[in-house]
């Protein structure tokens, strides 16, 4: 009787107890769909035109959140930042000192009277020279491992800050006093 007499008032559809998100879902749309939300209202259309829900931050506490959100998000990429700069800086220094060993082999070499002496030396600067391109080579690695590294830092800092907020309307009530 109740939903009979609300039919006859106007309303168009009904949900019955208890509420499955299934039907209230399809009692919605069809809602929307015989009467759309006007553009100049203050409820919010379904999405964005990126298809993400909308996003509503008008509470203090929803702001605070979002400035907490940032915060973190600044702190743990400047500690990347930082260790990433560290990693490269001693790559960059071993291999500087061993550049700086290859020209004290190379003025040995130079003053060196005995050819014995000069073989010696020769050898010594053979085995740095690789030590020089493995050195070189790690440099590549570290900035590799940098690059995976800041990846993955992002995108776990993005999942863990993903927005899960989103505003719908679930119905609309609408009385008259008689």
């Amino acid at each position: 009787d109740n939903i009979r007499t609300a039919m006859n008032r106007g309303a168009f559809d009904f949900v019955t107890k208890p509420v499955r998100s299934e039907n209230l879902l399809a009692v919605m749309e069809h809602a929307l769909e015989r009467r759309p939300i006007p553009a100049d209202s203050d409820v919010p259309a379904k999405g964005t035109s990126s298809g993400e829900p909308l996003f509503v931050a008008g509470s203090e506490a929803m702001n605070q959140v979002m400035e907490r959100n940032n915060t973190f998000y600044q702190e743990e990429c400047e500690r990347l930042f930082r260790w990433s700069d560290d990693l490269e800086a001693s790559a960059e220094k071993e291999l500087k000192d061993t550049k700086n060993k290859l020209r004290l082999l190379n003025r040995e070499m130079r003053a060196s009277t005995s050819v014995q002496e000069k073989h010696d030396i020769e050898l010594k600067i053979k085995e740095t020279e690789k030590i020089q391109r493995r050195q070189r080579q790690r440099i590549f690695d570290v900035q590799d491992e940098i690059e995976a590294k800041r990846d993955m830092l992002i995108e776990k800092l993005q999942t863990k800050m993903k927005q899960k907020t989103q505003s719908e309307t679930l119905f609309l009530i609408q009385w008259k006093v008689v």
